[in-house]
């Protein structure tokens, strides 16, 4: 395993006419030469481990408004919380990074593979399915890792692409076995918006088919860099794949969540999901757009990232 770090110039300036942007800081004005310091230099930390590589980005620790106080329902009501620090994976996991992961679970005996699905073989998650190798929703949109009875491969060509059809199991998996974790919502929510509470984590808080994948344009999940990173220096974190977060998710839980580093509630049938995907409207792309599903779900605009 090695890891480095490096720090990379990053200057942070608007210069637009902004009217209103329901959740965002910014209403009724002009917003010129914003400048963020801490944004100017981001430590970022490569880590290579295992047959892996992942670049993370550091996120300042902070105080934040989080939700949305006329959003939805389970998005309200909007309130202060505290970070600490944290990293978190710049872009959302691939298909060559998830494989490596399979071949060294599967040589560890973390997991159990047949010709249709990746299954947990060790404890919290035995018996839980971790990848759907049969999902398919069309051509472009299916799960394109394989196992040949010996190893696990990508379809050639897609290894750059996010990997799909991952449970939350799968995810969870993912992060445990290099020793990180799933983000938690609400540092998910700050990594997307900042401190300027963007409505979109877009690299300038709006939406549009030039700086997002999302509402069927053009109809796929794409690969890291296709669109302009964010304030962090984070792919993706508006459309593209809905991404797992390691919540459990309870739509009055903005009611009574701590203010310190809130992880979600207790228990729960289903997991956060934020950021919407390929597939979905803008207004299920706002950072503060909370969405949920079963941990057992596999479907082909589910992906997610890893933080640590």
């Amino acid at each position: 395993m090695s890891i480095k770090t490096k720090f990379s110039p990053k200057c942070v300036v608007f210069s637009s006419l902004w009217l209103f942007f329901p959740c965002s800081s910014f209403l009724f004005g002009i917003v010129a030469n914003t400048n963020n310091e801490y944004l100017e230099q981001l430590p970022e930390t490569s880590y290579t481990g295992q047959g892996v590589s992942i670049l993370f980005m550091s996120i300042p620790a902070s105080k934040f408004q989080m939700g949305c106080s006329i959003g939805y329902g389970d998005e309200q009501p909007a309130h202060e919380l505290n970070l600490n620090a944290f990293q978190i994976s710049n872009a959302e996991i691939t298909n060559e990074q998830y494989v490596a992961f399979l071949n060294s679970a599967l040589a560890s005996g973390e997991i159990i593979a047949t010709n249709s699905s990746v299954i947990g073989a060790t404890w919290p998650n035995s018996g839980k399915i971790y990848l759907d190798l049969l999902g398919s929703y069309n051509l472009n949109n299916k799960c394109q890792i394989i196992y040949d009875g010996v190893e696990f491969k990508v379809k050639e060509g897609w290894g750059k692409y996010p990997v799909v059809y991952v449970t939350w199991y799968g995810a969870y998996a993912f992060a445990a076995h290099y020793g990180f974790r799933l983000p938690t919502e609400a540092e998910w929510e700050y990594a997307a918006r900042g401190d300027d509470l963007q409505e979109y984590g877009t690299d300038d808080g709006t939406i549009k088919n030039d700086n997002a994948n999302y509402d069927w344009i053009p109809g796929y999940a794409t690969p890291a860099g296709e669109y302009p990173a964010n304030l962090f220096g984070l792919y993706d974190m508006t459309g593209n794949l809905w991404e797992w977060c390691n919540d459990w998710y309870e739509s009055g839980y903005y009611k009574y969540s701590p203010q310190n580093n809130p992880t979600g509630p207790v228990s729960g049938s289903s997991r956060v999901l934020r950021g919407g995907s390929w597939n979905s409207r803008s207004d299920k792309c706002r950072a503060a757009f909370r969405y949920e599903q079963a941990p057992d779900i596999a479907r082909s605009d589910i992906g997610f990232r890893v933080a640590r």
